[in-house]
């Protein structure tokens, strides 16, 4: 058996060699190997005279030349040594995700257009739709849930975990926010520890530990601490509290 194609006027064979164990094109340095030792039972793909895949009945492995892997609609779009780019070791899953990086290594990314536009930030880890989508040059990030440090562009360091967790940071360092809009509206708030549903949802203050629902949510103080439900959640500018 053989593989055809019609070009309106008349049929072709596709590049299928006569030992019918390969598929080859032209210039036969793209190909699919079926047999490439005697009883072998791998298919072997390789690309522009680079062997990038292979798979058999335990795995399907794939390789690349930078240790990066890409699956989705222009995943890792600019990220190519052919391009003259630096980036290596990077993983993203999903559409868009990590297309504009280009220069930096060990990103994770999985979910449709996480760390979409990151180009000089690297080692964050963003797992969930739209999660650090904007960040530029903010490093050692871990995002884990839908739009979670989604406005991030520079901010490093930050564990934001929950849907929409940390949503507004763009500059704010070492905060951790754990829960549904944890922290979601600081801006450049700083040192801050939020867990808990809408714990220092409002808040763009420094230093503050909140922890339980909509515990200082409202607050843009400095080194305050609350600790269960609602607390100081109606305390706006106090401080040391």
């Amino acid at each position: 058996h053989s593989f055809w194609y019609s070009d309106g006027a008349q049929w072709h064979e596709i590049g299928l060699t006569s030992d019918r164990y390969h598929i080859i094109d032209g210039d036969e340095d793209t190909r699919i190997d079926t047999e490439s030792t005697p009883d072998e039972d791998k298919i072997r793909f390789t690309i522009d005279g680079t062997e990038l895949g292979r798979l058999d009945k335990k795995a399907f492995n794939l390789e690349s030349e930078n240790g990066a892997l890409f699956l989705g609609t222009n995943s890792g779009k600019k990220n190519s040594i052919k391009s003259n780019t630096t980036a290596g070791d990077n993983t993203a899953v999903g559409a868009i995700t990590l297309q504009g990086n280009t220069m930096r290594s060990e990103n994770t990314a999985v979910g449709s257009a996480s760390l979409a536009n990151n180009d000089e930030g690297e080692r964050n880890v963003a797992v969930g739709s739209n999660a650090l989508v904007l960040n530029s040059s903010g490093s050692n990030n871990i995002a884990m849930g839908t739009e979670a440090l989604f406005l991030n562009t520079t901010g490093s360091e930050n564990i934001a975990i929950g849907i929409e967790a940390m949503y507004a940071n763009t500059t704010g360092v070492s905060n951790i926010a754990i829960g549904y809009k944890a922290n979601a509206n600081s801006a450049e708030g700083s040192t801050n520890i939020a867990i808990g549903r809408h714990s220092m949802q409002y808040s763009d203050g420094d230093n503050g530990i909140a922890i339980g629902e909509s515990v200082l949510s409202n607050n843009d103080g400095i080194e305050n601490i609350g600790i269960g439900n609602l607390a100081l959640e109606d305390n706006t500018v106090g401080n040391n509290n």
